[in-house]
């Protein structure tokens, strides 16, 4: 990957591949753009390429001086043979152009829906664990009872909502490889888009690793709810938990959405707009480089 690299070699890198991109798809990939190239190489391939191709006054004087004839039967054969090499290649490529662009539709619909689930639950968990060290810590210092029981009554009332949020993040930290195998031709044939699965799904692991931490339920009978809320919950953990929170949270995201990105970037393309707009955010872009490798140095 290329955050494994200093940015002062990636975010030239990135722009070098911008701008060949928009070169490639409007000098190779429009009829306009090949007419122009065939008439460069054409007018110099002497200097190309070493030879000296048959110029338009030769070809001319050539068919002149051929048969009624022949010259039906090349004009006539031209124009099958073209047609129906245009005909076919046109067909087909449209036909595997818009089955391709549907696949990618649905695997990036389906890459947004899945991570930003898996996403919204991991912020769900790092706001009840921050909750509960904040809680902890007031108390510890030294709050008014009334204060004390108030805290001790809403972090266990929305120990629910925790609850399925880290069951969910579970079930998508196994689910992440179904969505893998099950797009595994897109992502392969995709630039980018396999790496940046497999790294959105080791920050889900990583988190739902640390995820694990005591919880405070609620004990009947007990006389004592606030000196069990703290034996119960784990600071430490939740710590634990929030570090690792802060250091693949912005991952899960940046890599997820990154896959669906380079999944519509095939289709959409590249255009003036959208460069313009891409060499404007050269700072952010190298940011954003610049952290993910020194995560990875670190």
């Amino acid at each position: 990957m290329l955050f494994k690299l200093h940015p002062v070699v990636t975010v030239p890198f990135i722009y070098f591949l911008i701008v060949s991109r928009l070169f490639y798809r409007y000098a190779l990939g429009t009829v306009w753009g090949v007419f122009v190239l065939s008439l460069l190489l054409y007018f110099n391939s002497e200097a190309i390429l070493g030879t000296t191709p048959i110029s338009f006054q030769d070809l001319f004087v050539y068919l002149m001086l051929a048969s009624e004839t022949t010259k039906a039967a090349v004009l006539s054969s031209l124009i099958t043979i073209i047609g129906f090499i245009v005909a076919y290649a046109t067909a087909s490529a449209n036909w595997k152009d818009q089955m391709r662009a549907n696949l990618k539709v649905q695997a990036s619909s389906d890459c947004i829906g899945f991570y930003s689930e898996a996403s919204r639950n991991v912020s769900t968990c790092v706001i009840y664990a921050r909750a509960l060290v904040s809680a902890v810590e007031k108390i510890r210092s030294g709050c008014t009872k009334e204060e004390a029981e108030f805290l001790v009554y809403y972090q266990r009332s929305n120990l629910d909502k925790f609850l399925l949020a880290r069951e969910s993040m579970i079930a998508s930290s196994i689910n992440c490889h179904t969505f893998l195998s099950k797009y595994d031709t897109i992502l392969f044939s995709t630039p980018g888009a396999k790496e940046n699965v497999e790294l959105a799904n080791e920050a889900l692991s990583k988190l739902v690793n640390d995820l694990w931490f005591n919880v405070p339920y609620k004990v009947a009978p007990d006389t004592d709810q606030i000196g069990t809320f703290l034996a119960q919950v784990d600071v430490i953990k939740c710590k634990k938990f929030l570090s690792t929170a802060n250091e693949y949270e912005q991952a899960l995201a940046f890599h997820s959405g990154a896959t669906s990105g380079v999944l519509l970037d095939q289709i959409v393309g590249a255009s003036w707009a959208t460069t313009k707009t891409q060499l404007k955010n050269y700072r952010s872009v190298w940011h954003e480089m610049n952290i993910l490798y020194r995560r990875h140095k670190g």
